[in-house]
């Protein structure tokens, strides 16, 4: 279970942070990409917050909204383009603005298999920072931050193109089950990952293993 903290209030959220993990004794907590009318979690009137999670070495599920931009075509429906980019918006918010390098004992599991960010990483890849930038920031290169996190295959793992870029990216030990209810059904998920030319051991990870790593508590 992940505890719900009240963002964009920081001085609420710090003392939530304490009752979620000193008193309710829950799995980690749950998060939008933004706040307060589009600030990621990688903005600044957040550090606080990073900080204090980093501390507890806490497993943060962050889950996208639309933060900003959203014009979707009136035949579209707003999330489905929304949501996967406003995913890419957060990650490199927290990479670019120093949160995954100042904390490093965050574990974050992003939805949808990162959203577009694995489409874009070319121009993600830091080509406007200096060479003591990208040492400072991106000391792994920008894959090498992505391969830190963890993913759920919530919506992707009915797409071949989609999964077939996060099983090259991304490390298999990393990816989490995910069914998207109530968007998409359990079964549709479960059945779509049978079709992947993947191990018996690497399906078992994803359907299981892999959030234990996560949250290994659960082993018991």
């Amino acid at each position: 279970m992940w505890g719900t903290l009240p963002l964009p209030d920081v001085e609420g959220s710090l003392r939530e942070i304490e009752h979620v993990f000193d008193v309710l004794k829950l799995d980690g907590v749950g998060l939008l990409t933004s706040y307060d009318g589009g600030k990621l979690l990688g903005h600044k009137q957040f550090t606080p917050v990073m900080d204090e999670l980093n501390r507890r070495k806490a497993a943060i599920f962050v889950h996208p909204t639309a933060s900003c931009c959203g014009h979707p075509d009136p035949m579209m429906a707003g999330p489905s383009i929304d949501f996967p980019v406003d995913t890419t918006r957060v990650i490199v918010s927290l990479v670019y603005n120093g949160t995954i390098a100042r904390c490093p004992n965050l574990r974050f599991l992003f939805s949808h298999g990162g959203g577009t960010t694995l489409m874009l990483t070319s121009r993600l890849a830091g080509g406007g920072l200096t060479p003591e930038e990208k040492a400072r920031i991106i000391p792994n290169g920008f894959i090498g931050e992505l391969r830190k996190f963890y993913y759920d295959i919530a919506s992707v793992a009915v797409s071949v193109p989609a999964m077939a870029a996060v099983f090259n990216a991304l490390p298999k030990d990393h990816l989490l089950f995910g069914s998207d209810i109530p968007f998409w059904k359990i079964e549709t998920i479960a059945t779509a990952m049978n079709q992947f030319r993947i191990t018996p051991r690497e399906l078992r990870g994803i359907q299981r293993e892999n959030a234990l790593q996560l949250l290994p508590r659960w082993r018991s």
